[in-house]
Protein backbone atom coordinates (compact mmCIF):
# COMPACT_ATOMS: atom_id res chain seq x y z
CA UNK A 1 0.00 0.00 0.00
CA UNK A 2 2.88 2.41 0.94
CA UNK A 3 4.16 1.56 -2.23
CA UNK A 4 1.50 2.25 -4.37
CA UNK A 5 -0.22 5.44 -2.28
CA UNK A 6 -3.77 3.51 -2.16
CA UNK A 7 -5.64 2.43 0.90
CA UNK A 8 -6.62 -1.13 2.05
CA UNK A 9 -9.02 -2.94 -0.76
CA UNK A 10 -11.97 -2.56 2.47
CA UNK A 11 -11.46 0.74 3.35
CA UNK A 12 -11.42 1.41 -0.93
CA UNK A 13 -14.87 -0.04 -0.73
CA UNK A 14 -16.40 1.59 1.54
CA UNK A 15 -15.04 5.20 -0.27
CA UNK A 16 -16.85 3.41 -3.41
CA UNK A 17 -19.82 3.10 -1.87
CA UNK A 18 -20.15 6.55 -0.28
CA UNK A 19 -19.27 8.20 -3.62
CA UNK A 20 -21.82 5.66 -5.69
CA UNK A 21 -25.15 8.28 -6.93
CA UNK A 22 -27.07 5.41 -8.22
CA UNK A 23 -30.09 5.09 -6.09
CA UNK A 24 -30.27 0.82 -6.12
CA UNK A 25 -27.26 -1.51 -7.46
CA UNK A 26 -27.49 -4.69 -8.58
CA UNK A 27 -24.23 -6.84 -7.67
CA UNK A 28 -22.92 -10.13 -8.53
CA UNK A 29 -20.98 -11.22 -5.24
CA UNK A 30 -18.78 -13.89 -5.05
CA UNK A 31 -19.54 -16.23 -3.41
CA UNK A 32 -23.40 -15.20 -2.56
CA UNK A 33 -24.62 -14.90 -6.02
CA UNK A 34 -26.96 -11.63 -7.05
CA UNK A 35 -27.89 -9.17 -4.45
CA UNK A 36 -30.03 -5.78 -5.06
CA UNK A 37 -28.72 -3.09 -2.42
CA UNK A 38 -30.54 0.19 -1.82
CA UNK A 39 -28.33 3.14 -1.95
CA UNK A 40 -30.33 6.30 -1.86
CA UNK A 41 -28.90 7.41 1.76
CA UNK A 42 -25.76 7.71 3.34
CA UNK A 43 -27.04 4.68 6.18
CA UNK A 44 -28.46 2.71 2.81
CA UNK A 45 -24.62 2.67 1.18
CA UNK A 46 -22.58 1.71 4.58
CA UNK A 47 -24.75 -0.94 5.17
CA UNK A 48 -24.50 -2.26 1.19
CA UNK A 49 -20.44 -1.19 1.79
CA UNK A 50 -20.60 -3.84 4.77
CA UNK A 51 -22.43 -6.63 3.68
CA UNK A 52 -20.17 -6.48 -0.04
CA UNK A 53 -17.01 -6.22 2.08
CA UNK A 54 -17.93 -9.39 4.42
CA UNK A 55 -18.90 -11.32 1.34
CA UNK A 56 -15.50 -10.58 -0.53
CA UNK A 57 -13.84 -12.12 2.86
CA UNK A 58 -15.19 -15.40 1.86
CA UNK A 59 -14.39 -15.31 -2.04
CA UNK A 60 -11.61 -16.91 -3.58
CA UNK A 61 -8.55 -14.09 -3.61
CA UNK A 62 -9.10 -14.15 -7.47
CA UNK A 63 -12.98 -13.95 -7.23
CA UNK A 64 -12.45 -10.80 -4.76
CA UNK A 65 -9.76 -9.23 -7.24
CA UNK A 66 -12.35 -9.85 -10.35
CA UNK A 67 -15.17 -8.42 -8.90
CA UNK A 68 -12.98 -5.23 -7.08
CA UNK A 69 -12.19 -3.93 -10.68
CA UNK A 70 -15.96 -4.14 -11.85
CA UNK A 71 -17.01 -2.35 -8.68
CA UNK A 72 -16.70 1.21 -9.65
CA UNK A 73 -18.72 0.99 -13.02
CA UNK A 74 -21.12 -1.48 -11.39
CA UNK A 75 -21.97 1.66 -8.33
CA UNK A 76 -22.01 4.08 -11.72
CA UNK A 77 -18.69 5.74 -11.05
CA UNK A 78 -16.70 7.20 -14.11
CA UNK A 79 -13.77 8.64 -11.97
CA UNK A 80 -12.17 7.18 -8.95
CA UNK A 81 -12.63 9.47 -5.59
CA UNK A 82 -9.48 10.35 -4.02
CA UNK A 83 -8.66 8.57 -1.34
CA UNK A 84 -9.79 10.19 2.43
CA UNK A 85 -6.92 11.21 4.64
CA UNK A 86 -8.14 8.78 7.51
CA UNK A 87 -7.32 6.04 4.93
CA UNK A 88 -4.48 7.49 3.69
CA UNK A 89 -1.06 5.16 3.77
CA UNK A 90 1.81 6.16 5.49
CA UNK A 91 5.21 7.09 3.38
CA UNK A 92 7.99 5.60 3.48
CA UNK A 93 9.61 9.01 4.61
CA UNK A 94 6.93 8.96 7.73
CA UNK A 95 7.71 5.02 8.71
CA UNK A 96 11.61 5.92 8.63
CA UNK A 97 10.69 9.09 11.13
CA UNK A 98 8.86 7.08 13.38
CA UNK A 99 11.01 4.05 13.89
CA UNK A 100 13.61 6.71 15.02
CA UNK A 101 11.36 7.92 17.70
CA UNK A 102 10.87 4.14 18.97
CA UNK A 103 7.89 2.58 16.93
CA UNK A 104 8.28 -0.90 15.69
CA UNK A 105 6.45 -1.74 13.19
CA UNK A 106 5.41 -5.38 12.08
CA UNK A 107 4.41 -7.22 8.88
CA UNK A 108 0.44 -7.29 7.69
CA UNK A 109 0.67 -9.12 4.38
CA UNK A 110 2.35 -7.01 0.92
CA UNK A 111 -1.49 -6.71 -0.21
CA UNK A 112 -3.98 -7.60 2.44
CA UNK A 113 -5.83 -10.39 1.17
CA UNK A 114 -7.40 -12.89 3.44
CA UNK A 115 -4.70 -15.49 3.26
CA UNK A 116 -7.01 -18.66 3.58
CA UNK A 117 -8.75 -17.91 0.22
CA UNK A 118 -5.55 -17.57 -1.65
CA UNK A 119 -4.68 -19.86 -4.46
CA UNK A 120 -1.29 -21.75 -3.34
CA UNK A 121 0.88 -21.81 -0.18
CA UNK A 122 3.56 -19.75 -2.98
CA UNK A 123 1.16 -17.09 -2.83
CA UNK A 124 0.65 -16.74 1.31
CA UNK A 125 4.67 -17.69 1.75
CA UNK A 126 5.30 -14.34 -1.12
CA UNK A 127 2.35 -12.12 0.85
CA UNK A 128 4.34 -12.55 4.14
CA UNK A 129 7.82 -12.70 3.72
CA UNK A 130 7.34 -10.48 0.96
CA UNK A 131 5.62 -7.48 2.87
CA UNK A 132 9.02 -8.59 5.59
CA UNK A 133 11.56 -7.72 3.09
CA UNK A 134 10.25 -4.70 2.30
CA UNK A 135 9.71 -3.22 5.51
CA UNK A 136 13.26 -4.33 6.60
CA UNK A 137 14.47 -2.79 3.35
CA UNK A 138 13.23 0.52 3.87
CA UNK A 139 13.81 0.76 7.97
CA UNK A 140 16.62 -1.11 7.55
CA UNK A 141 15.26 -2.66 10.87
CA UNK A 142 14.49 -6.90 11.44
CA UNK A 143 10.35 -7.17 11.45
CA UNK A 144 9.69 -9.85 14.17
CA UNK A 145 6.06 -9.23 14.70
CA UNK A 146 3.11 -10.34 11.91
CA UNK A 147 -0.64 -9.71 11.93
CA UNK A 148 -2.88 -11.59 9.99
CA UNK A 149 -5.54 -9.48 7.95
CA UNK A 150 -8.77 -9.47 9.05
CA UNK A 151 -8.09 -11.86 11.76
CA UNK A 152 -10.40 -14.04 12.07
CA UNK A 153 -9.85 -17.76 12.51
CA UNK A 154 -11.44 -18.99 9.32
CA UNK A 155 -8.85 -16.08 7.91
CA UNK A 156 -5.68 -18.72 7.79
CA UNK A 157 -4.63 -22.25 8.28
CA UNK A 158 -2.34 -24.62 9.81
CA UNK A 159 -0.46 -24.02 6.87
CA UNK A 160 -0.30 -20.70 7.27
CA UNK A 161 0.64 -20.93 10.67
CA UNK A 162 3.50 -22.91 9.87
CA UNK A 163 4.59 -20.52 6.75
CA UNK A 164 4.70 -17.57 9.29
CA UNK A 165 7.27 -19.89 11.26
CA UNK A 166 9.55 -20.01 8.44
CA UNK A 167 9.61 -16.75 7.70
CA UNK A 168 11.08 -16.18 11.12
CA UNK A 169 8.55 -13.92 12.60
CA UNK A 170 8.89 -13.82 16.71
CA UNK A 171 5.13 -13.64 16.99
CA UNK A 172 2.02 -13.55 15.36
CA UNK A 173 -1.74 -12.48 16.03
CA UNK A 174 -5.16 -12.39 15.36
CA UNK A 175 -8.07 -10.75 16.79
CA UNK A 176 -10.15 -13.76 18.98
CA UNK A 177 -7.01 -15.33 20.04
CA UNK A 178 -7.32 -16.17 24.26
CA UNK A 179 -5.12 -17.54 26.54
CA UNK A 180 -7.52 -20.64 27.01
CA UNK A 181 -7.19 -21.02 23.16
CA UNK A 182 -3.00 -20.89 23.50
CA UNK A 183 -2.74 -23.30 26.55
CA UNK A 184 -5.29 -25.86 24.77
CA UNK A 185 -2.93 -25.70 21.35
CA UNK A 186 0.34 -24.77 22.00
CA UNK A 187 2.04 -26.83 19.43
CA UNK A 188 -0.02 -24.67 16.59
CA UNK A 189 0.26 -21.49 19.12
CA UNK A 190 3.47 -21.13 21.13
CA UNK A 191 4.61 -17.72 19.17
CA UNK A 192 0.99 -16.28 19.25
CA UNK A 193 0.01 -12.73 20.84
CA UNK A 194 -3.42 -10.99 21.03
CA UNK A 195 -4.39 -8.67 19.39
CA UNK A 196 -6.61 -5.67 20.77
CA UNK A 197 -9.47 -3.55 19.06
CA UNK A 198 -8.63 0.00 18.03
CA UNK A 199 -9.69 2.31 20.66
CA UNK A 200 -9.49 5.04 18.18
CA UNK A 201 -11.76 3.07 15.42
CA UNK A 202 -14.15 5.07 14.22
CA UNK A 203 -12.14 8.29 14.84
CA UNK A 204 -9.49 7.39 12.26
CA UNK A 205 -5.90 6.31 13.53
CA UNK A 206 -4.28 7.33 10.53
CA UNK A 207 -5.68 10.69 10.59
CA UNK A 208 -3.62 10.80 13.64
CA UNK A 209 -0.71 9.13 12.51
CA UNK A 210 0.46 11.66 10.37
CA UNK A 211 0.86 14.64 11.78
CA UNK A 212 2.66 12.37 14.50
CA UNK A 213 5.18 11.93 12.02
CA UNK A 214 5.26 15.39 10.61
CA UNK A 215 5.59 16.35 14.90
CA UNK A 216 8.61 13.83 15.16
CA UNK A 217 10.32 15.17 11.85
CA UNK A 218 10.73 18.76 13.34
CA UNK A 219 11.96 17.93 16.57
Amino acid sequence: MLDTGSCLWVDGVGVLFSSSTIPEGRLELPPRGSMIFRLSSPQDRKQASLETKEALKLAPNHDRLAFLVKLPDLLGIRCPPPIPEEHAPLTWDEVRLMTKAGVEFGAHTKSHPILSRLGSLDEVREELSGSKRRIEHETGLPVRHFCYPNGHLRDYTPDTVRIVRECSFLTWSDIYLSTASINCRAGVYSHAMRRFPNATAGTGLLTMTHPFAAKWASA
